[in-house]
């Protein structure tokens, strides 16, 4: 991430609000494993760079919710691309069955984390 000039924090929130926009500091601390005070630093600093925007929630006038600007969007995807050339690199030796084990045993890590990740049950027979 540094040619993009993100920390790991800052590149996993930009990716989390991509998907997930109008989290709150709690929520995206709990999804990127690091305190609500951490985050307050990593949205601090995104916000400076023009990244992300926070509006006061409607039913809570103390929680702010998150969301990318269209600079951050832009960056994110980027980022992304990048991030992407090195998963390949990374899982390129891999068959396809071995890739999908691996990306569920990673999943069941975060969950085990606490990371906020939510794995679709199989609908029982």
């Amino acid at each position: 991430m540094q040619p993009h000039e993100l920390t790991l924090p800052q590149y996993t929130t930009l990716t989390v609000l991509l998907r997930r926009p109008g989290l709150s500091n709690a929520q995206l601390a709990r999804r990127a494993y690091v305190t609500p005070q951490s985050m307050q630093e990593v949205l601090r600093t995104l916000e400076e760079r023009g990244l992300v925007a926070r509006v006061a929630s409607a039913d809570n006038l103390r929680i702010l919710k998150v969301s990318l600007t269209a600079a951050g969007k832009r960056l994110v995807i980027l980022a992304e691309r990048d991030a992407a050339e090195v998963d390949e690199a990374l899982l390129g030796s891999l068959t396809p069955f071995e890739r999908k084990q691996f990306v569920k045993s990673i999943q069941k890590c975060v969950i085990g984390l606490g990371g906020g990740l939510q794995i679709p049950r199989p609908a029982r027979r």
